[in-house]
């Protein structure tokens, strides 16, 4: 899971599409919920979901950045 949100960070930080960072978030959200079922029926242990959960709150954070950053450029492209 971590790669995969390393991969996702990555496309985060260059992309200027807002439909690119709604799909990273989307993704983001699944990812959580797989990790929720796969501790549930314990298929991950718990040190790899802090892991994950470290991982996975920066890639959001990112995310969440990144939209606000589009923004308040697309409101101030409006004025």
């Amino acid at each position: 899971y971590n790669q995969e949100i390393v991969t996702l960070m990555e496309q985060v930080q260059s992309t200027s599409d807002q439909e690119q960072l709604s799909t990273a978030e989307h993704r983001l959200f699944a990812m959580f919920k797989q990790v929720v079922d796969d501790l549930d029926h314990d298929r991950m242990a718990g040190d790899s979901a802090e892991s994950f959960m470290l991982t996975w709150n920066q890639a959001i954070q990112a995310v969440r950045h990144r939209q606000l950053l589009f923004g308040a450029q697309s409101g101030r492209a409006a004025h």
